[in-house]
């Protein structure tokens, strides 16, 4: 059975970026730094499409698999603490 993953991952990020939109709109608290994450997932997104379709990413056991693996990680955690910090100074 075929479980669509990366489609169901690029429709969260849509929907986060419409959302976001409409919030900002409105004027509503959290709309814009919800904006500028669902920007930043549909770019991550077309970056890791990049990667996969050139051959870079993706391939388990290999050398450059890994070390961009790590990098991957990486960014994960640096993103993680620049959103928590940016949602701390918005709460104040």
């Amino acid at each position: 059975m075929y479980f669509p993953a990366w489609e169901v991952v690029l429709a969260i990020g849509i929907i986060v970026l419409i959302v976001g939109i409409l919030m900002a709109a409105l004027k509503k608290r959290g709309g814009l730094l919800l904006t500028f994450i669902g920007v930043g997932w549909l770019i991550t997104f077309g970056l890791y499409f990049v990667l996969v379709h050139t051959g870079l990413y993706g391939k388990i056991g290999s050398g450059p698999g890994l070390v961009l693996n790590a990098v991957g990680v990486v960014i994960l955690m640096i993103g993680l603490i620049i959103a928590y910090s940016a949602i701390r100074r918005a709460r104040g």
